[in-house]
C-alpha cells in the first residue's frame, strides 16, 4: 500500500510533462516551418509560369485522388503515359 501515494503524485506530473510537450511540438511546428513557408510563398510573385505549374499540378493531384476515391482506391495500371520508342531505325 506504500507505492500507491507515488503513483498518485506521479500520474499529474505525467499527465503535465505529456501536455506540454504536445503543446511545445505544435507550436514549434506552427512556427518554425509553417510561418516561414506561408510568409516564402506569398513573396512569389502571383503571374508567373511558376505559380500556374503549382496550380495545375495542385488540380492534377486533386482530380487524381477524385478519381482514386471513386475507383475504391485502387491505383490505376500505369500512371505514365507510354513513351514513342526511341530505338533509331535503320535504313533497309
Amino acid at each position: 500500500m506504500g507505492t500507491r501515494a507515488p503513483l498518485e503524485k506521479a500520474l499529474p506530473v505525467a499527465s503535465r510533462l505529456l501536455s506540454r510537450f504536445v503543446y511545445t511540438t505544435t507550436y514549434t511546428v506552427s512556427y518554425g516551418i509553417v510561418f516561414p513557408t506561408v510568409l516564402i510563398a506569398n513573396c512569389i510573385p502571383t503571374n508567373n509560369a511558376v505559380v500556374y505549374g503549382f496550380i495545375d499540378g495542385a488540380r492534377a493531384a486533386s482530380e487524381t485522388a477524385d478519381q482514386l476515391k471513386t475507383r475504391g482506391l485502387a491505383p490505376p495500371a500505369d500512371l505514365t503515359p507510354p513513351l514513342a520508342d526511341l530505338t533509331p531505325s535503320l535504313p533497309s
